[in-house]
């Protein structure tokens, strides 16, 4: 199943928009994606590789700015599916499927005063090996009303919910998102609900150009969303259904991965394979689908 085709250019003025930092723009509209599995006994050596050859990278921040802090900095995903687990089965059983998301980044311990975090809204879409996705920060009340709307069960009510969001904004990028989003949930019949929940502690590494990200996700685990809904603390999710016994290592590119790179995972006895946290954490939670 595939979502709206209509794109918007990603410029560095919708970007800012959207709250992209332009760095990271070329890689977030379009890149080669590969995904590995690597062991915890082999990911400190590999950390250190990586950190030879490339730049530390936090989300929205440029390479190389922040010093290193004692601090993890955590990533927490909310997949939305419909009852049926429409978008599980796609991403499942087919090359070609979209996810929609919504996101939260943030150090933790927090620093004191730290603001609440701002909620990322992502529309994912794949094509084989190929992916690129469209997002906008938005704060958390406005986060909230967003996915209550895609959530709404009567489709007509639910179409005038989302457009209300969108009446009267000055973001044209943020807007197209937000109405793309609205279509998916009406080309696929049924509400966008939260599904599961997924938290990892992520490190990021970057080359000077943007052209190449590596990140490694450790304790990978999924959740059962709570009420309220987008509650997204570990405190507030409770115990985990399922945490990974790898960590998660992803690559993303322009181009084809360099080969040092593709020699080095190798040599850490990684193998690319296709994998996805909205499958790992839709079955553990829900069951296999049938």
């Amino acid at each position: 199943m595939r979502g709206p085709r209509r794109r918007v250019p990603v410029t560095d003025g919708n970007a800012a928009a959207c709250g992209e930092a332009s760095a990271d723009s070329s890689l977030v509209r379009s890149r080669l994606e590969t995904k590995y599995l690597v062991s915890r006994a082999s990911i400190a050596e590999l950390r250190a590789r990586l950190a030879a050859r490339l730049s530390s990278h936090h989300h929205s921040v440029p390479p190389g700015v922040l010093a290193p802090e004692a601090r993890s900095h955590v990533t927490t995903t909310v997949y939305l599916d419909t009852p049926r687990r429409d978008l599980c089965r796609a991403a499942l059983r087919g090359s070609v499927h979209l996810k929609v998301r919504a996101r939260m980044y943030r150090d933790e311990p927090a620093p004191s005063q730290a603001p609440e975090p701002l909620v990322w809204i992502e529309l994912k879409e794949r094509d084989g090996q190929r992916s690129g996705k469209r997002r906008c920060a938005l704060p958390l009340p406005e986060a909230t009303r967003l996915l209550t709307a895609l959530a709404v069960h009567d489709a007509l009510a639910g179409r005038l919910a989302c457009e209300a969001l969108v009446s009267g904004s000055r973001d044209a990028a943020r807007d197209a998102l937000l109405s793309d989003l609205a279509q998916t949930r009406a080309a696929l019949g049924a509400p966008l609900e939260p599904s599961c929940v997924v938290r990892y502690r992520r490190e990021a590494f970057q080359d000077a150009a943007g052209l190449l990200r590596v990140t490694l996700d450790q304790d990978v685990r999924a959740f059962l969303p709570t009420e309220p809904r987008y509650a997204l603390s570990e405190q507030a999710l409770g115990a985990p259904a399922h945490e990974e016994p790898v960590c998660v290592v992803e690559a993303k590119s322009l181009g084809a991965a360099p080969t040092w790179l593709t020699e080095l995972l190798d040599a850490h006895g990684a193998r690319a394979i296709e994998y996805s946290k909205l499958v790992m954490a839709s079955t553990a939670i829900h069951g296999k689908l049938v």
